[in-house]
């Protein structure tokens, strides 16, 4: 295949071609909406690895977090183990609601 600019006649008839599929609004209104679909698929795809990492990250600190409080009874430690559970607790609920919803939906 040639590098460089088409040849006038082909590119005449390549933007007739492109003018008629411009016109074709199902058309249009189907890429939109895979574009769309793949640009949201993969965003949640992202953001799902890292919501699952962080929450993972939470029940560890937890864990941890409980462990320290009952060895030594400080009642700081004891206040960050309940604010840290708490969050993985519903941070843990609102992951499997969201799988839920996706997989009523899919």
């Amino acid at each position: 295949m040639a590098k460089g600019r088409l040849p006038e006649r082909e590119q005449r008839i390549l933007d007739e071609m492109e003018a008629a599929l411009d016109r074709d609004h199902r058309l249009n209104r189907r890429l939109r909406a895979v574009r769309l679909s793949f640009r949201l698929h993969s965003a949640w795809a992202a953001s799902g690895a890292a919501r699952g990492f962080f929450m993972a990250m939470a029940a560890l600190a937890s864990l941890i977090l409980l462990v320290v409080g009952i060895s030594t009874s400080n009642p700081g430690v004891i206040w960050a183990f309940a604010a840290t559970w708490t969050f993985a607790l519903l941070g843990g609920r609102r992951a499997l609601r969201r799988r839920a919803e996706r997989r009523d939906s899919a």
